[in-house]
């Protein structure tokens, strides 16, 4: 199978389903792993070892190490979206709470897959890489302008304006958080995470 066949696909029902499961603590481990080390220094071998398991057992869920970051991403997507629900039923006096949740949530559920991996996986993995990139962009930025549209049905936003105002820099200081602090559009003086507090806090109802 070439590695365009095998390009990362967030809607794999073949995904461990519970972390306790042996695939959710496979990657679980690789997760932490590749935040600590990059992509490079990661090896089936030790991913196997860190998790208590054989690599025969390993390489039956996940025959490479581009697999494991595979079915990583695919695993966080399908996390950020369950967490992502509560948002659907968040009264206007929850809302902001909420808000800040999916943010923390999407922040440390794609912390590994930073620019700094993604550059990493470009020179092996080309079409993983971008892939995965193209996917973040756009869901991100679909996702925060539907939960302020939601915003704004239960009155927590007030107008289009300010929908348009609140994703641009949402989607901005979310990129930086998850980027290794760097924007990749803006050069933000306020500390990424504190911007997001007040936004979040001081703006919305």
């Amino acid at each position: 199978m070439t590695e365009g066949q095998e390009s990362a696909q967030p809607t794999d029902p073949a995904q461990p389903k519970t972390s306790t499961s042996t695939q959710g603590r496979i990657l679980l481990v690789t997760k932490g792993l590749l935040e600590k080390n990059g992509y490079a220094r990661v090896s089936t071998e030790k991913v196997a070892k860190a998790t208590v398991i054989s690599k025969r057992t390993l390489y039956q869920f996940y025959p490479s190490k581009i697999n494991l970051v595979k079915g990583l991403f695919i695993e966080s997507v399908r996390l950020v979206r369950a967490g992502n629900a509560d948002l659907e039923f968040a009264s206007p006096d929850k809302f902001p709470t909420e808000l800040g949740k999916f943010i923390s949530n999407f922040c440390n559920e794609f912390g590994c897959f930073r620019e700094s991996l993604l550059a990493e996986l470009d020179k092996e993995h080309p079409l993983v890489s971008k892939r995965i990139r193209i996917w973040k962009s756009k869901f991100l930025g679909f996702t925060v302008k539907r939960i302020l549209e939601r915003g704004q049905l239960i009155g927590s936003v007030r107008n289009d304006i300010e929908i348009r105002a609140l994703t641009a820099v949402v989607i901005i200081a979310i990129a930086t958080i998850a980027n290794d602090g760097v924007s990749p559009r803006s050069d933000m003086t306020l500390d990424p995470e504190m911007a997001l507090d007040i936004l979040i806090h001081g703006f919305l109802r």
